[in-house]
């Protein structure tokens, strides 16, 4: 059984040196971790009331790599998702939190796998989920346009996958793709979507690039975000199942 609100690990499944006694998002293999319940901030402390801005959401990860307002901020939703609340970007708008971020320095070089548990209000239209619009990059968006880019997710400068068979749906769901070595798999919920054999390339560089959460580019609808995960090549596929079982029992799906 997992505890939505923390687990602790006797065992070391991405073979990185974590701390047992530290919740899973402490472990190395973890290069960022934001969650609803944690370090979400408005004016005054932890927003409470559905519209309030948000203005920073803090990284559980090792790596610290807190994010902040960045142009318009986002809003709160309170209660949204199975007691918990999310970081809402509207339609029309480019609202989104930014961290700067090194994750070509932490180990980000190859294999990842990312989660992320969002809803989206319409199911037509851009929705971004997390990244940017520009080299070194991992974004992940959903775009329903006809063009195929249902659901797609983009490495360094061009390469990208997409999942065709993805539905967008109005519903929460856990996004999860895994990549590993010329595959990617994703995943709806802990189960399986599609498999697509893809070249992901990634841009690696020194420098601190911009991670935002939310709109990379102007929303084509309302975005939910209720956590935002990425794990890089040492993690475990224990360890990525460890991941999934929090995310799913944090959201109740």
């Amino acid at each position: 059984e997992v505890d939505a609100d923390f687990v602790s690990i006797s065992y070391n499944p991405s073979g990185g040196g974590g701390d047992a006694d530290a919740g899973i998002w402490a472990d190395p293999c973890v290069q960022w971790w934001y969650d609803s319940d944690t370090g979400v901030q408005g004016l005054a402390g932890a927003p409470t009331t559905t519209g309030e801005a948000v203005y920073a959401w803090a990284d559980r990860s090792a790596h610290g790599w807190s994010a902040a307002q960045a142009g318009d901020p986002p809003s709160w939703v309170a209660g949204a998702l199975n007691g918990h609340g999310a970081v809402r970007s509207a339609s029309g708008s480019q609202q989104r939190l930014r961290a700067c971020v090194r994750p070509y320095q932490a180990g980000l070089v190859g294999d990842f796998t990312a989660f992320v548990l969002a809803r989206r209000s319409t199911p037509t239209g851009l929705a971004c989920l997390f990244g940017q619009s520009l080299s070194p990059r991992v974004s992940m968006y959903s775009y329903t346009d006809g063009s195929g880019e249902d659901l797609r997710v983009v490495v360094g400068s061009s390469s990208y996958v997409s999942a065709t068979s993805y539905t967008p749906s109005t519903s929460w769901e856990l996004i999860e793709v895994r990549y590993r070595a010329g595959n990617a798999s994703f995943f709806v919920n802990g189960s399986a979507l599609q498999t697509v054999s893809a070249t992901l390339t990634h841009a690696v560089t020194d420098s601190e690039w911009d991670l935002f959460l939310g709109a990379y580019n102007s929303q084509g609808c309302d975005v939910d975000l209720a956590a935002c995960v990425l794990l890089d090549g040492r993690a475990t596929e224990l360890f990525c199942d460890t991941v999934r079982a929090w995310l799913l029992a944090f959201s109740g799906l």
